[in-house]
């Protein structure tokens, strides 16, 4: 880093902002303070010109995305207002309209108005998440009523099963069921899950929903997910979470604050993402585009059903009234994983949307912590010309907490009635931004040239053509460790369990002995 010495002269007080002369065919400007610099010094100095460069790009994009967060919040305020207007009407009035398939399906009439579609929502679960119970128990008290539920599970014994069948028991008017899927082979045991209990559906289903096991949503919940089915270019609606930290430690703090990130960026009218945790899609549509078939071998469902609405001229729709909490505890390296398993699914199913990513994290990063650096390193120099790296931090900054303030809106926007468990979470957002982008900027850059990662007790490993292979499998309940041979993948898009082992009608079938025999599931329903 270069010093630079003010001239012998000073400026005459008074003087009107910034006096440029030439002098020796040298360019020198009197700064507000009263000292005249030598400019073609301080355009010479290499680290000062880098680091003002990105902090204007950072600055650029930090507005770009505030602009997105803006927007975004104006149309949740909108989508939001009329979603609780639906939610003040009766059940049947709250329904604007109904997704009819093209085969031509007529809705049944009951006093003259027209039955809401029958939904099939799927459920799939995998050892005890927070607050499990609680996470479930709304599945059984939807608004929406015309509705079937089916949770699915490696195992029947798997930790989870217990309180599903708790749940159903408790619940008997609730049409529910527990599905034993198996052990997958070569294929995201989430996507096995889902590739098996939608292998039959029942003729009456016309929706399909889909919810994860760790995210909380409310009584409306589902009536709202499927609103916007009636629009022909709507292929998927979807919802996203909101981390609720159970407490506020450093891990939990960053975590909510860059997934609240990702969750500001959301679009009314732009390319979306479908989260796995809440979504549907009308049934017509999951048939033709054959997304049962096209999730073989995969290891994700969500961003396999993007590309493919993509690719078919069909939009993701986001709805804010499915934005749903998500309780979360976890340590810093559970986190930090949790992060990198993200990103790394992302690299290798939708590469560009990753790398521009790495490109908009990369400048907001290295534009704010060089800056910082810069005019540290001058203020300890005693330069006079400090303040100017100091100003485009502070900008940065300043800038930084704009978009927090917008992220704390929403969340006060999707819940009204969390305002004070999300205080210390919205605080740490707003003061400690550039710690949370730097922590997301080292996560991305750890899934570079990387293929393995552990989820949920199975280790994965990612194939350059998106499928995946299991390296290591391990049953919890009986300690058992399944190591899969390297020639165990198969690309083709049939079935990977026989069809013998599920009931013609999709529903449920004896518990096999062990979870190697392939099951299609466990009769669970309450009598």
């Amino acid at each position: 880093m270069l010093l630079f010495e003010p001239t012998d002269r000073l400026c005459k007080v008074g003087q009107t902002y910034h006096e440029v002369r030439f002098r020796n065919s040298r360019t020198v400007q009197c700064s507000p303070f009263g000292t005249q610099y030598d400019l073609s010094r301080i355009m010479f100095s290499p680290w000062l010109l880098i680091s003002m460069v990105l902090a204007g790009l950072a600055l650029l994009v930090t507005l770009l995305l505030g602009c997105q967060s803006w927007e975004l919040r104006r149309f949740a305020r909108g989508r939001l207002h009329g979603s609780l207007l639906r939610a003040n009407q009766g059940p049947e009035e709250s329904v604007a309209s109904h997704c009819r398939s093209d085969s031509g399906r007529s809705a049944e009439r009951h006093g003259g108005i027209e039955a809401r579609p029958r939904i099939a929502l799927f459920s799939p679960c995998k050892g005890i998440d927070v607050g499990l119970q609680e996470n479930l128990r709304p599945l059984f008290g939807q608004d929406y009523g015309n509705y079937e539920l089916v949770f699915i599970v490696e195992s029947d014994r798997d930790p989870a099963c217990p309180i599903i069948q708790e749940l159903i028991a408790e619940f008997p008017d609730v049409d529910s069921r527990l599905v034993v899927a198996g052990m997958a082979v070569d294929v995201g045991q989430k996507v096995h899950n889902l590739r098996v209990a939608t292998r039959h559906l029942a003729n009456d289903v016309e929706i399909l929903a889909f919810v994860d096991s760790d995210a909380r949503p409310g009584p409306s919940w589902l009536g709202d997910l499927v609103q916007q089915l009636e629009y022909p270019d709507v292929g998927i609606t979807t919802g996203y979470r909101w981390f609720m930290p159970e407490r506020s430690t450093l891990a939990n703090l960053l975590l909510h604050s860059i997934n609240a990130t990702a969750a500001s960026l959301y679009s009314p009218k732009g390319v979306n993402l479908v989260w796995g945790g809440s979504w549907a899609m009308r049934r017509d549509q999951f048939e033709q585009l054959k997304l049962r078939d096209v999730w073989d071998g995969m290891l994700t469902d969500d961003l396999v059903a993007t590309n493919l609405v993509q690719q078919k001229k069909l939009r993701v729709e986001f709805e804010p009234a499915c934005m749903l909490a998500s309780p979360i505890d976890l340590s810093f390296r559970e986190m930090f994983d949790f992060l990198r398993r993200q990103y790394m699914i992302g690299w290798h199913y939708m590469p560009g949307l990753w790398a521009v990513t790495l490109l908009a994290t990369t400048i907001m990063t290295l534009g704010f912590w060089a800056a910082l650096a810069t005019s540290a390193g001058a203020f300890v120099m005693r330069a006079d010309w400090a303040w100017i790296p100091a100003s485009a931090s502070a900008a940065l900054y300043l800038c930084g907490m704009f978009r927090a303030a917008l992220r704390r809106d929403l969340a006060e926007l999707y819940f009204p009635g969390r305002r004070r468990a999300l205080t210390r979470a919205i605080r740490f957002d707003i003061l400690a931004t550039p710690l949370a982008t730097l922590v997301n900027w080292a996560a991305i850059l750890s899934t570079v040239g990387a293929r393995h990662f552990r989820w949920r007790g199975i280790t994965y490993q990612l194939l350059p053509n998106g499928m995946t292979r299991i390296v290591f499998q391990q049953e919890k309940s009986g300690m058992r460790i399944v190591h899969w041979p390297e020639d165990s993948l198969t690309t083709g898009a049939q079935d990977r369990q026989p069809s013998s082992d599920l009931p013609s009608d999709g529903r449920l079938a004896s518990p096999q002995p062990t979870v190697n025999q392939w099951a299609a599931g466990v009769s669970s329903r309450a009598a």
